[in-house]
């Protein structure tokens, strides 16, 4: 456990320290690969039990992220041979666990008296899933690539043990509940996998944990309170590590139709099965903030996925997806993830195949890919001149989808963090986080509509036009979801051009660049604001071409009108007097914003009134992406809950006045 924890700390610091625990740790090993219950000197020998064998090898593993270089291949491979030896012995790739004491029958096997040590237990193959995992990076990480062995069958049998026997409710594990839940953790971590029997062990084990909590703040296991309380409180530290990224579990269609039914096989994208695990000790290390990954299905909800904000999709053969895969994909993108793709091995089917990915994506919206220019904030946000051949998909906000156009995979598999592979997928998931790598993984801003049905409703629209009036489809969708779950207000969308907007009380005007609306567009939009319609324009991501467009639209729609500052007493910005309201005096702006305007705490809503209502409510900063979720860099904006709350408040103001129904624009 200090080995653990000196992983995190600076190194030429605690130096010492490390080499001290790495002293007794190497001298404990006994001569068969694994660890006795103490050591007090001397020659260690036995087969020692798998219980304590564990921890000794999770000390092995924190000193090395710690920078000692004196465990050897030697080291290595003595762990590598007992726990592969006392795994329960089976046939081909069938499930095999393990006991707490080795089930090789030339070792020492359980003290006499205690038989039931030798029967296959839950934590103790989650806890050899783990050890193997961490023998095999260390020993032959580097020469597992294309065409070459991956994970060995004995890694294979403990995962599919898991993956077959793995429960929350069996009362022979109870003993060890709360170290099976810590250990589970482990495997989570060097795996990657996030379910075991069809069970989500992230989502069950937190909620059971936090559920399980007594009123004293301790937690009562069969080993008492104290061991209870540690093991759960080591697993719920961890628990809040940020999800840095996922990487892509695909299958595709047996048959060649991408829309084929039958079912799925698996395919190639597990070639090399560190890389992303390798990547996320690098980022800890980097960022000073631990953080880890999992293995995405694409079956999974949305909401899953959106834990992590960065998906890593590679293949090294033609990539077939399914029409619901390429939707489940997309809606990932548009719910505020970035997907990163990368052709193990370069070669032409799968470069050939990601380019089609992108169209079937991005091309009925005009987005492509495109090469990343020397001066993209992504290849200097933070590591400088990442100089990798990189392509990208952009909606004007924000990036889409990244495409390295020649393998990096192999050298995070290699783990040589001196390639510019490391850095570039570090930039990107600091691009995706805003510069905020701490943010936990329990704190997700992507919000689910709960199953209810309001009692009020607002029907509202988002306004066609020239340019790119919806950059970000989820942001009205995220609103949707905030005013029912909050607000009990059922919220109706409809996308209209100006002149169709009817009986419609609030509409959205939303643009990334210049647009201009017809002369007959403008009239219409404005008799359907003097009627009791409420306009909002907003420019997504803040760009200055979109500033100009917008001034002068508002300049056409009331040219005798003084756009006025929107005041703290304004219902809007005070939230008094709105049912629900929420106070918005003080807001938060984006860092990105704060490093051009300086300090600044005040929002910045200009209006137009019309009988003494706001009727026009424009912002020169971004509201979109803050309303939609994202957190990215590089957006002139509010943050996402300052956004969200001005706009609901927005809505709110209109619900008080539902009584009146604006007139129809086209009339």
């Amino acid at each position: 456990m200090r080995a653990q924890m000196l992983a995190e700390l600076p190194r030429r610091r605690w130096a010492p320290w490390v080499h001290r625990e790495g002293a007794y740790l190497l001298n404990a090993l006994t001569d068969r690969g694994n660890y006795n219950k103490q050591y007090t000197g001397g020659a260690a020998a036995g087969s020692g039990d798998n219980a304590h064998g564990q921890y000794g090898v999770l000390g092995l593993v924190g000193l090395q992220r710690a920078g000692w270089s004196r465990i050897s291949k030697q080291h290595w491979s003595r762990v590598d041979a007992y726990w592969r030896a006392a795994q329960q012995k089976v046939e081909g790739d069938g499930p095999a666990g393990w006991a707490i004491y080795t089930l090789d029958p030339g070792g020492s096997g359980a003290p006499k008296g205690l038989p039931s040590y030798t029967n296959v237990r839950g934590p103790m193959t989650a806890g050899a899933v783990a050890v193997l995992s961490a023998t095999e990076r260390a020993l032959y990480g580097p020469k597992m690539d294309l065409g070459k062995a991956g994970v060995s069958v004995h890694l294979r049998r403990g995962l599919s043990w898991m993956d077959r026997n793995f429960t929350l409710s069996d009362a022979a594990e109870e003993l060890d509940r709360y170290f099976y839940f810590f250990t589970i953790q482990s495997v989570g971590r060097y795996t990657g996998y996030r379910t075991f029997n069809g069970i989500d062990w992230f989502r069950e084990v937190t909620a059971r944990m936090l559920a399980e909590q007594q009123s004293d703040g301790s937690w009562s296991g069969n080993k008492g309170s104290l061991l209870s309380t540690s093991f759960a409180l080591l697993y719920l530290a961890r628990a809040n590590d940020p999800l840095a990224i996922s990487k892509v579990r695909w299958r595709q269609p047996r048959g060649e139709g991408a829309g084929d039914a039958e079912t799925p096989v698996e395919a190639s994208w597990n070639n090399r099965p560190h890389d992303i695990w390798n990547f996320v000790d690098y980022a800890s290390d980097r960022y000073e903030v631990s953080t880890t990954w999992q293995i995405a299905e694409l079956s999974q909800p949305l909401y899953e996925l959106m834990e992590s904000r960065m998906m890593y999709l590679a293949t090294d053969e033609r990539l077939r997806l399914s029409d619901d895969q390429v939707a489940k994909l997309r809606a990932y993108v548009d719910a505020g993830g970035l997907l990163v793709t990368n052709p193990d091995g370069s070669g032409t089917p799968a470069i050939a195949s990601i380019q089609r990915l992108a169209k079937r994506m991005f091309e009925d919206r005009g987005y492509r890919l495109e090469k990343i220019g020397t001066d993209d904030p992504i290849r200097h946000i933070h590591a400088v001149k990442v100089n990798l051949p990189m392509q990208m998909v952009h909606n004007g906000i924000r990036p889409l989808m990244v495409h390295f156009t020649r393998d990096v995979g192999r050298e995070l598999q290699r783990f040589n963090t001196a390639h510019p592979a490391f850095n570039a997928l570090s930039n990107l998931y600091l691009f995706t986080v805003g510069k905020r790598p701490q943010q936990s993984r329990l704190l997700n801003d992507f919000v689910v509509r709960r199953e209810h049905a309001p009692s009020r409703s607002l029907s509202a629209a988002r306004i066609r036009h020239d340019g790119n009036f919806d950059p970000e489809p989820r942001a009205l969708e995220q609103l949707q979801a905030i005013l029912a779950n909050d607000h009990d207000i059922d919220l109706s969308l409809s996308t209209l051009s100006a002149s169709e907007l009817d009986r419609q009380r609030i509409a959205f005007l939303t643009t990334i660049g210049r647009f201009e609306l017809k002369d007959a567009e403008v009239a219409a939009l404005r008799r359907w604001i003097e009627g009791g319609g409420t306009l909002w324009i907003d420019v997504a991501g803040g760009g200055q071409e979109a500033i100009e467009s917008q001034r002068m639209l508002v300049a056409k729609l009331a040219p005798d009108a003084q756009p006025k500052l929107m005041g703290r007493r304004d219902p809007i910005i005070s939230g008094r007097d709105l049912d629900g309201g929420l106070d918005c005096r003080r807001v938060q702006y984006r860092r990105y914003a704060l490093r051009v305007m300086g300090r600044r705490i005040t929002p910045q809503l200009e209006m137009i009134q019309i009988d003494g209502r706001p009727a026009i409510i424009y912002s020169t900063v971004d509201l979109t992406a803050g309303v939609a979720g994202l957190n990215h860099w590089g957006i002139f904006g509010y943050s996402v809950t300052s956004a969200r709350n001005l706009v609901t408040n927005g809505c709110l103001a209109v619900m008080d006045d539902s009584e009146t129904a604006p007139a129809s624009a086209s009339r």
